[in-house]
């Protein structure tokens, strides 16, 4: 009986002295899983900017090039597979619902996130960029960006000869 009770005195003041030690352990691996984890999103979120900047650039470039009046073309075609999980819209300078980063012009989103009621992109907390294009014909999207599967979502220009407009069509899986 006193073996036993020996024992019990033995782990109590074990928890006793350990005790505070291990929750202060546990806390700090939470802070530092915390922190990881926010510097790892800002930089993907980063990266993520950085892409739908390149490929605004690309649009801006190919819609630049189908004007020039020197060049034959009338038709691009970009495979968009970044940034994953971001959506691509077009909205014509009098569409009622779109971000406010196309002020009043016609335009080219591409943003992390849309609302979920009203189908409409929001750039403006969540992160994107937009890109005037006044040369558009049409209104898009929004089409969301997926290339983690195997994707062959495309994004095709297409300029109209008779009143140098350019429309866009997405063709493909999504």
């Amino acid at each position: 009986m006193r073996k036993r009770k020996n024992f019990m005195n033995k782990r109590a003041n074990f928890l006793e002295e350990k005790g505070l030690e291990i929750i202060i352990g546990v806390v700090c691996l939470g802070v530092l899983s915390f922190l990881a984890i926010s510097i790892y999103s800002l930089f993907f979120n980063n990266q993520n900017l950085n892409q739908a900047k390149t490929l605004s650039n690309s649009i801006l470039e190919k819609v630049k090039y189908l004007l020039e009046g020197s060049n034959q073309e009338n038709y691009f075609s970009i495979l968009l597979t970044n940034p994953n999980n971001w959506y691509i819209a077009g909205y014509s300078s009098d569409y009622k619902d779109k971000p406010s980063l196309c002020f009043s012009s016609n335009c080219i989103c591409i943003c992390k996130s849309k609302n979920l009621f009203s189908n409409q992109l929001t750039c403006e907390d969540k992160g994107g960029v937009c890109i005037n294009v006044q040369e558009l014909s049409n209104t898009f999207g929004p089409i969301k960006i997926n290339s983690g599967k195997p994707s062959n979502l495309r994004f095709n220009l297409i300029k109209d000869n008779n009143n140098n407009k350019i429309k866009v069509e997405i063709k493909g899986d999504n």
